[in-house]
C-alpha cells in the first residue's frame, strides 16, 4: 500500500507564492511539481529534464517578451508559469548570448551586462528598473 502526504499551502503574497515555488523545485528538480511517483534518480517513459521544462519558459517569454517589459512585471510572469527566478534568469542569459533581446535601463545608467534584476527585493523596490523585448 502506497501512502501519500500532503501539504495545501495558501498565499495570496507573491513572496510566498515564490517561496512555495522554490520548494516545490528542491522535491522535484525535473519538473517542479513538487511530488513524484517515481523513485529519485529512476527515470521513466515520460521523464522530462529541466532542459525541457526551461523550454517551455523560453516558449512563454517568446511571446511574453513581443512587447517591452520591466523587470517586475518578468518575476512576476516567471512565477505564474511555475518557474524560479533563477529559471528567467538563464532563459534570459540564452536570449542575451544569441543577441535576442534588448535591455534597455529606465533610469539612464548603463545595464551591467547578466544583471536582469528578477528577485524579490527588486520587484518590491525597483520593479521598472529595466525594460527588455525581443528584437
Amino acid at each position: 500500500m502506497i501512502q501519500f502526504f500532503c501539504l495545501f499551502f495558501f498565499t495570496s503574497h507573491i513572496y510566498g507564492f515564490e517561496k512555495m515555488l522554490e520548494s516545490k523545485w528542491e522535491i522535484d528538480q525535473e519538473e517542479g511539481r513538487g511530488w513524484s511517483y517515481k523513485n529519485p534518480g529512476e527515470p521513466t517513459l515520460f521523464t522530462s529534464t529541466t532542459a525541457d521544462r526551461l523550454n517551455k519558459l523560453e516558449l512563454f517569454f517568446r511571446t511574453f517578451l513581443k512587447e517591452s517589459r520591466t523587470n517586475g512585471e518578468i518575476y512576476e510572469a516567471t512565477l505564474h508559469q511555475g518557474f524560479r527566478p533563477k529559471h528567467a534568469v538563464e532563459v534570459l542569459k540564452g536570449f542575451t548570448a544569441q543577441n535576442q533581446i534588448i535591455v534597455t535601463p529606465t533610469d539612464g545608467q548603463k545595464w551591467r551586462k547578466g544583471s536582469y534584476y528578477i528577485n524579490y527585493d527588486d520587484y518590491c523596490n525597483r520593479s521598472n528598473r529595466i525594460s527588455i523585448q525581443l528584437t
